[in-house]
């Protein structure tokens, strides 16, 4: 907001017709031109819905063939010089296209004309023969804000509407200039090369506000296609590029194709023509509401380009059709993306498949722990073998031979605690060792607020503080590291390094840091670190019993990272990540349960989720639909009314 305050304080005194401070009458960064004269009848609304369900379709095909286009290019582009070579090769080929098209398919059209009724003002001139600034001053503001007030006289112009007439973009049309000739006679412009050699915001206004025979409608269709492709292809290139323009840009065409269509019937019927604006404005959310399968927030963004709240009840009906027919066929551009590249993204409701297994079924067993007390040696070693975040932290009891669970350490807690070497020669007592002074008592102002110290000015601060020197007594190693010491690091924690050559060389190559990196003699790895005052000691549990429902929802609602899992009688069997709840783990773990006893699978308290439009191609029972959830595999134990359960019989 401050940016944008300061550019139109500045914009406000190049503008001659404003003074310097004059601020509000600058648009936004992205402008969908004015749309305040649009207007669209009752009967159109079943129409938008038309359109709607043609852009769910749309996007359905654009994400098809997108996602095999993505599969293809995991598989060939997999190094550098390869992507660098295919977004090259592509650049050609589409500037070439982009060039050529217009060249060869273009047709010429007459530039727009301006309104008989006002020509005689623009050509009326002042008593000096100067321009006439009142034409002109209205004409920016019609371009502007979509309509302004001309007064006949020409000596001013008046925004109560007293001796002045009404002038909307027929008066004439505001982006006339931006209309490219391209190899046409003087007085010409030529209708693809207008769209398709100009920026996209400018290609979007002519089509959304040209005259509703500006386009050719074999050209209006060959750009439609043409930038369909273009956009599906380019998606996934290894450049910086977007989704919205070029969504917005097919869907304007495909609405202006629904107005020429509209108008020939119209005209036969001797009814008032449609507004190519309200329909290349409806085509556009068609076409962006059918790839991405967003709804509200989309509606809102195009609302806030146009600036008419009137349009919410076709925009919002738009984009509901266009999410239902396009969930039908496939997912979300970004939610392909999103499997396509494995990351680990939990959707909202659960995996179908997941309401017929447990948390044992799941979970990744016998996971890598510590003990509470543990030798520096086979914590270095336990960091540099493996790449987890978090490890279980387990009480031995030599009695009974179980490991009972006392809490998790993270991985940069253990990296900071061996790159400061904060163990000892003796086995320390677990849970003795008291917190740093400096964590219990913060900084305070004169004024009694809290100082803000930032982690690495503690190193620069050469006053000694009261508990600096109490750690210089030879008590210090009852103490733990403090908050402050812990945090300093952020965000490049070390890294332990075990072999100190190879290490430095990536250093010098810039892909790490040479102060993050730290290695152990062979006199460190044999002292011991307590791990207790660092480990949390109530983080989130989940008996290995549980339905994997209620861990997914826990793990998804808590924002969790890892969910250990432990036994009725608090053992670590098992640890949780994202990875372990995504549906394609969850399949391959139903299918490698096929033997599990009847007694282990999760009874189906109710119907499985089905989506609105996906599940309507034809209604089935629930007995149905849970045999084909389980693909004729795996036995199921469903409530029947409360009565007890009904076994499913398992088929062959």
């Amino acid at each position: 907001m401050s940016a944008t305050f300061t550019l139109a304080f500045f914009l406000s005194g190049m503008n001659d017709n404003l003074s310097w401070g004059t601020l509000g009458s600058h648009t936004g960064s992205f402008s969908f031109g004015p749309f305040t004269s649009s207007t669209y009848q009752i009967w159109e609304v079943p129409l938008f819905i038309l359109m709607g369900i043609g852009g769910g379709l749309q996007g359905a095909f654009f994400n098809g063939f997108n996602t095999r286009l993505a599969r293809i290019r995991s598989r060939w582009v997999r190094t550098r010089g390869v992507a660098w070579m295919e977004a090259l090769l592509m650049s050609v080929l589409i500037s070439s296209l982009l060039f050529s098209t217009p060249f060869l398919l273009g047709k010429c059209h007459d530039l727009p004309q301006a309104r008989e009724d006002v020509v005689h003002l623009a050509d009326t001139a002042g008593a000096a023969g100067a321009p006439n600034k009142a034409f002109v001053f209205g004409m920016e503001m019609l371009k502007k804000n979509g309509s302004a007030c001309i007064c006949e006289s020409c000596a001013s112009v008046s925004m109560n509407g007293a001796e002045c007439f009404q002038a909307d973009e027929t008066v004439q049309y505001p982006y006339k200039k931006e209309l490219l000739r391209f190899y046409c006679p003087e007085g010409q412009y030529n209708d693809l090369a207008s769209l398709m050699l100009t920026g996209g915001e400018t290609a979007i206004k002519h089509l959304f506000h040209a005259p509703p025979d500006s386009f050719d409608v074999r050209n209006l269709v060959v750009f439609w296609f043409t930038m369909l492709m273009l956009a599906c292809i380019t998606y996934g290139l290894k450049i910086p590029s977007g989704l919205f323009v070029p969504a917005l840009l097919i869907g304007a065409a495909y609405g202006r194709l629904w107005t020429r269509v509209i108008n020939y019937f119209t005209s036969l019927q001797h009814l008032k023509a449609v507004d190519p604006r309200t329909y290349g404005l409806v085509g556009s959310l068609a076409m962006l509401g059918g790839v991405t399968r967003m709804t509200i927030s989309l509606t809102v963004i195009i609302l806030e380009c146009t600036g008419n709240i009137e349009f919410g009840l076709p925009l919002i009906l738009t984009s509901f059709f266009a999410r239902w027919v396009g969930n039908y066929f496939n997912e979300g551009i970004y939610d392909i993306h999103i499997h396509l590249r494995h990351v680990p993204f939990l959707d909202w409701n659960p995996p179908l498949r997941g309401s017929f297994l447990r948390v044992k079924h799941i979970m990744t067993a016998n996971p890598k722990t510590l003990r509470t007390v543990e030798r520096a040696g086979v914590i270095f070693d336990l960091l540099v073998s493996t790449k987890h975040n978090a490890f279980p932290v387990i009480v031995e009891d030599p009695t009974f031979g179980s490991r009972f669970f006392a809490g998790v350490v993270l991985r940069k807690q253990l990296n900071v605690l061996l790159s400061h070497n904060d163990f000892s020669i003796d086995k320390p007592k677990p849970f003795h060792r008291q917190p740093h002074p400096a964590s219990s008592q913060p900084d305070v102002t004169p004024t009694g607020g809290l100082r803000y110290r930032r982690p690495r000015d503690l190193e620069a601060n050469d006053t000694p503080r009261v508990d600096d020197k109490l750690l210089e007594s030879p008590f210090a190693s009852d103490y733990c590291l403090s908050y402050h010491d812990m945090e300093a690091h952020y965000p490049r924690y070390p890294i332990p390094s075990p072999m100190h050559q190879d290490f430095r060389a990536a250093a010098r190559a810039g892909r790490v840091a040479g102060d993050e990196l730290y290695t152990l003699s062979e006199e460190d790895r044999a002292m011991w670190v307590d791990l207790t005052p660092y480990m949390n000691q109530t983080p989130y549990l989940i008996q290995e019993e549980a339905p994997f429902v209620r861990a997914y929802r826990l793990f998804r609602s808590a924002g969790l990272r890892h969910l250990v899992v432990v036994n009725r009688h608090n053992n670590v069997r098992g640890i949780i990540t994202r990875r372990e709840l995504e549906e394609e783990h969850c399949t391959r773990c139903f299918r490698l349960a096929k033997n599990i006893d009847t007694d282990d699978v999760y009874p189906l308290s109710g119907a499985p989720p089905v989506g609105f439009f996906r599940k309507l191609r034809r209604t089935v029972s629930r007995t149905e639909q849970v045999k084909r959830a389980l693909s004729n595999s795996v036995p199921i134990v469903r409530d029947n009314d409360g009565d007890g359960t009904e076994l499913l019989p398992r088929q062959v």
